[in-house]
């Protein structure tokens, strides 16, 4: 193994290194958090853990990946029987830029989502997030409205049950007359 090949290796894992550290730092943070849970309920502990944990499976993974199964990918390429050419970096960029680019939909997406922020205590979680992803779906250029009201409604309240009713997150419920769906909704999701 050369040394061009060694430091290809290390700046493929070294992100991923950084990312597991960081993550078992902040895990080992959340052991130090100073609550106990009632009975049946999650703690304010758990759902960090779980994303930390889970991010650091994803780190081990890609770490092993990239060193283990990345070596054995380059011998099988620089064996002598090997037929297929190696594209150059010109060949890689060349189809990027014949791609089209697309700035006002990402300035149009940033817009909306200062929006989404600006609006959610006043229109609500459901609401607002209804809208939300109604003007992604949208955006994206998808043009059938049923099926887009369908996805934007059904996907903000499978949102609002899982944030409310099983991550036990306060969502903001609106002010005024928007109020009334939220608390409506909260009836028939039976959170108490």
């Amino acid at each position: 193994m050369g040394y061009g090949m060694r430091n290809s290796k290390i700046s493929g894992v070294l992100p991923y290194l950084i990312v597991l550290l960081a993550a078992i730092f902040f895990y080992y943070k959340t052991t130090q958090f100073d609550f106990e849970a009632p009975d049946g309920r999650l703690g304010p502990d758990a759902w960090p853990r779980i994303v930390l944990g889970l991010l650091a499976l994803v780190c081990v993974y890609e770490i092993v990946r990239r060193v283990f199964f990345n070596a054995a990918k380059t011998l099988q390429s620089d064996t002598p029987h090997s037929t297929e050419a190696t594209p150059s970096y010109d060949s890689l960029t060349s189809d990027e830029e014949d791609e089209p680019s697309y700035p006002w939909l990402l300035s149009l997406g940033i817009a909306m989502t200062i929006g989404y922020v600006a609006l959610l205590e006043t229109l609500g979680f459901f609401l607002c997030t209804a809208l939300y992803l109604a003007g992604f779906i949208v955006l994206g250029g998808y043009r059938r409205i049923g099926v887009t009201l369908a996805v934007s409604l059904l996907g903000s309240f499978v949102f609002m049950f899982i944030f409310m009713k099983v991550v036990y997150v306060s969502l903001p419920l609106g002010t005024g007359p928007f109020s009334y769906v939220s608390l409506l909704l909260i009836r028939l999701m039976g959170i108490h």
